[in-house]
């Protein structure tokens, strides 16, 4: 506070230091910058749905879809999709229409896994994989499907990158 007599002036400066908001938006543009250089050009998700139920209301086939995207402009190379089916189950062996059929399954102590391959995915590409997978007991309760593996490689890239699906539950 400042008091004045009568036809006395003062002058007052405010200062104003925007050094604080300068550091807030680097570390920003910085973070954005970080995010986008280390995130996966594909994405897999991960969904199922029970086709048959057995007596009681027990899961005994279940549909399975994986989903799987080009987020980026750019193709991507040698894509494998790998998925593990549960111990408790099989896959159901006959292919619908226009299916992707997989390259090979392997029996292993976590399941069998199922492994799919494409040559290539071009830019902002959409592919469904759907098979089914047959319980060899009736399911009761929550059956928790693991997740599935994308294994590519960037274009100009020789490392090989991985993405992971969801985990999926799914109830009886």
């Amino acid at each position: 506070e400042v008091s004045l007599s009568p036809e006395e002036s003062i002058d007052l400066s405010l200062v104003t230091n925007y050094q604080l908001l300068l550091y807030l938006l680097l570390a920003v543009l910085a973070f954005l910058a970080f995010y986008f250089a280390v995130q996966s050009p594909l994405s897999i998700q991960k969904t199922a749905v029970t086709t048959k139920m057995g007596d009681s209301g027990a899961l005994s086939e279940i549909k399975i879809t994986l989903e799987l995207k080009n987020n980026s402009k750019k193709p991507v190379a040698e894509v494998e999709v790998i998925d593990v089916i549960p111990s408790i189950a099989n896959i159901d062996k006959g292919l619908e229409l226009g299916t992707l059929k997989p390259k090979e399954m392997k029996h292993t102590k976590a399941g069998t896994s199922v492994v799919w391959s494409l040559a290539e995915l071009d830019g902002h590409e959409h592919r469904l994989i759907t098979y089914k997978m047959k319980a060899k007991l009736n399911i009761l309760g929550t059956l928790s499907l693991p997740r599935a593996t994308v294994q590519f490689k960037k274009k100009k890239s020789k490392k090989l990158k991985k993405a992971y699906s969801n985990i999926f539950r799914i109830s009886g």
